[in-house]
C-alpha cells in the first residue's frame, strides 16, 4: 500500500513513462499522464490518513443506522462520511502540497505546454532569472493560500452551518 512512496520520483517517473509510452494514442506529455503519475505515488499518504480516521469510528454507529432502517450507501454516506470528511480534506491538502512541489518526477514526464509550477520554477533557476524564479515561487505561494482559505471556508461553513439555522437531524424512529 505504501510502496511507492518508498520509490524515489525519478524512477516512478521513468515508469510512467515507459507504460504510457508505446500506447497506440497519444497520451504522454500530457497533464493526464502527469495527474495519474501523482495519484499514483502520493494516494498512500491519502490512504493512510483516511483510514486512521476510520478506525476511530466506533462500528456500533454504522450498526445503530443500520438498525435504524438505513442501507449501506446511506449508513456510508449520512453517518461515515461527515465523521471522515475532515480527514479526506486534510488528505486532498496535503496532496495539493505535494502536487505543487514534486519536480523529480514530473521532469521526466512534462512537455512544453503541460509544465507545472515546479518545472517551471527549475527552468527559470536553471537560466539564472533569479527574479521570474521569486515570481513563480510566490505565485506557487499563493495559489496555495487560496486554495488552503478555500477548504478551510468549506470545512466551517458545514461546521457551523450556513446560517440558514439549524441543520436537520437523521431520524431513526
Amino acid at each position: 500500500m505504501i510502496l511507492p512512496i518508498s520509490i524515489p520520483g525519478i524512477a516512478f517517473g521513468v515508469g510512467v513513462m515507459l507504460v504510457w509510452l508505446h500506447l497506440p494514442f497519444p497520451v504522454y506529455g500530457t497533464v493526464f499522464v502527469i495527474i495519474a503519475a501523482f495519484v499514483g505515488r502520493f494516494t498512500a499518504y491519502a490512504v493512510r490518513s483516511t483510514s486512521a480516521s476510520l478506525v476511530q469510528i466506533h462500528p456500533e454507529l454504522e450498526e445503530c443506522a443500520r438498525v435504524g432502517g438505513y442501507g449501506r450507501l446511506q449508513t456510508f454516506i449520512r453517518i461515515t462520511l461527515p465523521l471522515i470528511a475532515p480527514s479526506i480534506v486534510a488528505a486532498w491538502l496535503l496532496l495539493f502540497s505535494f502536487f505543487m512541489t514534486e519536480l523529480s518526477m514530473v521532469v521526466i514526464l512534462y512537455a512544453a505546454d503541460s509544465r507545472t509550477f515546479s518545472v517551471l520554477a527549475f527552468e527559470a533557476w536553471n537560466n539564472g532569472d533569479f527574479s521570474r524564479l521569486a515570481a513563480y515561487s510566490l505565485l506557487q505561494m499563493g495559489v496555495g493560500i487560496v486554495f488552503m482559505i478555500f477548504f478551510k471556508m468549506i470545512l466551517l461553513r458545514r461546521r457551523f452551518g450556513s446560517g440558514g439555522g439549524a441543520r436537520p437531524q437523521p431520524d431513526f424512529a
